[in-house]
């Protein structure tokens, strides 16, 4: 399943974990408490404390791990574009059936005019 949102506000508990995959261009702030903020395929780890904002750029897989209670807040994200991108392709989808379907309509319209 993926998710789609433009916000999303969360709760960690201590030493709980929340994972986020394909993760690129959102902001994650930090409301309450401390994250440790691990993105996937870079060497240097986050902690965030309240108030402080780290912007994800890279598409990979972050985790978020509460180094006490936390609240969390993320902005943006791909799944957003992906899905504007997901509803294009589908619009081009119809409008070729559509197409290909007058074609074939107006196509048997002459040739029963022929006919007639």
């Amino acid at each position: 399943m993926q998710a789609v949102f433009n916000h999303l506000d969360f709760c960690l508990n201590f030493q709980e974990s929340f994972s986020l995959k394909h993760a690129a261009r959102i902001a994650v702030t930090v409301k309450r408490g401390s994250v440790w903020v691990t993105q996937d395929g870079h060497l240097e780890d986050h902690i965030l404390e309240a108030g402080q904002t780290l912007f994800i750029r890279d598409d990979d897989s972050v985790v978020f791990s509460a180094l006490n209670a936390a609240q969390v807040a993320i902005d943006g994200g791909r799944q957003r574009s992906a899905l504007q991108r997901t509803w294009r392709s589908l619009q081009a989808v119809i409008l070729r059936s559509y197409r290909s379907l007058a074609i074939r309509r107006g196509a048997l319209a002459a040739r029963t005019l022929r006919y007639l």
